[in-house]
């Protein structure tokens, strides 16, 4: 079941990003950090199931730093 929703997360990311790129347009970056910081916490939690404690803090706190980033970008770029 991870697996299927990392995949999701992982593919929603990567379409996102060439949009992004393709467009210039940084709210939809806003939402590709988003979408890649949901993906990392599904890494962490994997991680952690498989009792790979280390990994899993870093994944779970990239998530964090990632979904912070993306609601800085998102609530100073449309103010």
């Amino acid at each position: 079941m991870l697996a299927k929703i990392k995949l999701l997360f992982g593919s929603i990311t990567a379409i996102l990003a060439l949009y992004g790129i393709i467009t210039d347009d940084t709210l939809i970056l806003a939402l590709m950090y988003l979408f890649l910081g949901l993906t990392f916490l599904m890494i962490g939690i994997t991680e952690k199931k498989r009792e790979r404690r280390n990994i899993a803090i870093l994944t779970i706190l990239l998530a964090w730093f990632n979904r912070l980033g993306s609601f800085y970008i998102l609530l100073f770029k449309i103010c």
